[in-house]
Parts: C-alpha cells; sequence; structure tokens
C-alpha cells in the first residue's frame, strides 16, 4: 500500500490559453481544481516556461503540498483516502466513511506512503477529515494532523515533530492514537496538541510553530480561535457578533507570526481579501469583490502567502476574452500582500461562473 498508483489514475484536462499579463513573480504557485467526491482533483503549478501546467490527479481531499522537493518523488503532498464502506464499515455513531493518510510524491512514477492508520483496526480515534498540514516555515519543520472520537465527539490535533526521512523507510509503521502513549527514548512519535469540538477545524500554525488557527461555526461564519502551545491556553481571536466580520479559511504569513490572511465576509454581503493581526485584532480590507459589467471580480478563494510574505496568490472569477468569446472566467491571480490590483497569471477558460479552483501554497522552486 505504498504506491500513489493503487488509488488513482492520470487523467487529462485541457487548459485554455494563457489570457492577460504574465507575472515576473518568483517561486512556484500550486493549485487544484476540487471536485466533488469521489472524483480525484487536478493538480497544476505555475509557473514552468511562464505556463501552468498539469502534473498529478490527487484524491479529493489533498492539502498543501511541502516546501522541500528533496524527498522521494519531489514535493510530498498530504491527503485524506477514503476506505470504501462496503469493506470498512463507517466510524462508529456516524455515516461517515473512514479515511487514511497518505504522503502522494509530485512525481506519479514514485511511491506514496500510507502516513496514518486510526481506527481501522479497531481503537476509540478515527479519521474523516484529518486536514493535514506541513509547517508554515518554509522548512516542513513538522507535520499536523487531526482524529475524531465520536464516543466524545471531539476532535484531536496531533503533530509529528521527527525525521522526515523516516517516514520514506521501508519500516516505517503509520500513526495511530497509541502514538502519543509513554515509549522508549526517544518517546513517543506524536504530540497532542489539543483537542476541540467535533465540528471544528484546522487552519494554519504560524511561521514560530507555536499557535494553531483553528475555526468552529457561528451562527454567521466561523469563530476563529488560537491554541497557544507554549502556555498551553486556547483564545478566540475572531467573533463573528462582535468584529461584525468573519474569516474563512485563514492562513498565517511565512514571515510575520501574527498575521493571517483570509476571505473575509460580512452579515451585509461584503466580500473579499483581508489581512487580521492575532495579536492587535488589527483588520484592513485588501481587496474587495464588485464591480460593474466586465469590470466584475468575484468567487475570491483562500489566499495563499509568497515565502517571503510580500504577495497573495488566490483564484477568483472576471470577465475574460478568449479567442472571440467574451465571459466568465476562473484566474489565477497574485496582489501584493498590502493590497493592491490583482496580476492575472492564468486564464482556466470560459465557465458559468464557478471557480472550482484553489491555490493550495507558494514555494521558492524549484
Amino acid at each position: 500500500m505504498r504506491s500513489s498508483r493503487i488509488f488513482f489514475v492520470f487523467a487529462g484536462l485541457a487548459l485554455a490559453a494563457l489570457t492577460n499579463v504574465a507575472s515576473a513573480q518568483t517561486g512556484i504557485i500550486y493549485w487544484k481544481q476540487t471536485q466533488s467526491f469521489p472524483n480525484p482533483s487536478n493538480h497544476y503549478k505555475y509557473p514552468i516556461q511562464r505556463t501552468s501546467a498539469q502534473f498529478q490527479t490527487f484524491p479529493n481531499e489533498t492539502g498543501n503540498p511541502s516546501t522541500l522537493s528533496t524527498y522521494p518523488g519531489g514535493r510530498q503532498f498530504l491527503s485524506d483516502f477514503t476506505l470504501d464502506p462496503a469493506l470498512y464499515g463507517t466510524i462508529p455513531g456516524t455515516n461517515l466513511p473512514m479515511t487514511v493518510g497518505l504522503l502522494l510524491p509530485e512525481n506519479p512514477n514514485a511511491d506514496g506512503v500510507l502516513l496514518t492508520l486510526f481506527g481501522v483496526f479497531g481503537g476509540a480515534e478515527f479519521q474523516d477529515r484529518a486536514d493535514y498540514r506541513w509547517a508554515s516555515n518554509n522548512s516542513d519543520a513538522f507535520i499536523s494532523f487531526q482524529s475524531l472520537d465520536p464516543f466524545a465527539n471531539v476532535r484531536r490535533v496531533y503533530r509529528y515533530n521527527g525525521s522526515k526521512a523516516a517516514l520514506f523507510s521501508p519500516t516505517f509503521v503509520p500513526f495511530d492514537e497509541t502514538d502519543i502513549l509513554p515509549a522508549p527514548p526517544p518517546g513517543p512519535r506524536l504530540v497532542l496538541v489539543t483537542s476541540f469540538s467535533a465540528d471544528s477545524f484546522t487552519n494554519d500554525w504560524n511561521s514560530a510553530g507555536n499557535r494553531l488557527m483553528f475555526s468552529t461555526p457561528a451562527p454567521f461564519g466561523f469563530l476563529t480561535r488560537i491554541r497557544n502551545t507554549v502556555a498551553s491556553t486556547t483564545t478566540t481571536v475572531n467573533n463573528p457578533a462582535v468584529s461584525g466580520f468573519s474569516l474563512r479559511n485563514p492562513v498565517f504569513s511565512p514571515t510575520n507570526p501574527n498575521l493571517a490572511y483570509a476571505v473575509a465576509e460580512t452579515p451585509g454581503g461584503l466580500r473579499g481579501l483581508a489581512s487580521f493581526n492575532i495579536s492587535t485584532n488589527a483588520f484592513t480590507w485588501l481587496l474587495m469583490e464588485g464591480g460593474a459589467g466586465t469590470a466584475r471580480i468575484w468567487n475570491f478563494t483562500s489566499p495563499q502567502v509568497k515565502p517571503d510574505g510580500t504577495a497573495l496568490a488566490f483564484t477568483m472569477n472576471r470577465y475574460a476574452k478568449i479567442g472571440t468569446k467574451t465571459g466568465p472566467a476562473p484566474s489565477l491571480v497574485t496582489i501584493p500582500a498590502t493590497g493592491g490590483t490583482p496580476t492575472v497569471l492564468w486564464t482556466q477558460g470560459l465557465n458559468l461562473g464557478t471557480n472550482p479552483f484553489e491555490v493550495t501554497t507558494w514555494v521558492n522552486g524549484p
């Protein structure tokens, strides 16, 4: 069960011709086309000779790739793989299928790694939406993920701080809930970071690796909370009922441990990209959705931050002319981290105004 090729087949997707302005941005931006389960997601990277190219098809729930490309098979993508309920059943007390965690390589000819195995062969914890995360410090210092305890109705966040090379060893044993139990030196393989309600989910780690941001559904939008791993405290940093805005899937800056970026929304219908300081609660709109006619921009997705912290990459809908036709088109764009006019890197083709694309990371190349 170590080969990524067991789980999916490589699929092609025709790309539209590049429209608008090419960019001088440095590094590589990874982005994906999200699909409805159980369909896989198509993954792309930009720039490759100033173009965007599909390089893999991964299971639907596949998150951000590693920063480093020095692993076997290149950068590694953290993924939930859904097990067939007809063979493995569902999570007790729910109708949720069980998942296992995979490390999937960018190179389609390289082997993947079975990373987690919670509850499949017994136990009180399972996985259905693990929200895998690499560290946000541009060096892959750790990996975190969450489990579900359906009996206590909580999720638990675990963190692996050990050697990444050990994950690719033929003797590696997948993680499960027993890996936090006392063990001979060097001790347990996993660290329990925190627990939160089953409807909550992980957002991101700050660049210092000592703050975990997570969200919980609220009457409007989401409560945004921070787990301080040094002080062992949990603090609500944004409550939409108090602030008047909600943050959707916020991500931290890789250079400022207190600064986050997100798609922000208000009960009155305002929507756009914003920055938010978790220390001062300072909130700033960076780019608003809206506009009239062919100047309209909308359907922003959650941004990812350039490794030096100076720019954001995200996708949105805009009107574009491709060939002789003009219409709504999902586009990969960047803006300065302080706000400004979007620079269009790539246009994916005309559609009916939906945006099934999102950026997964921005890394230094190659």
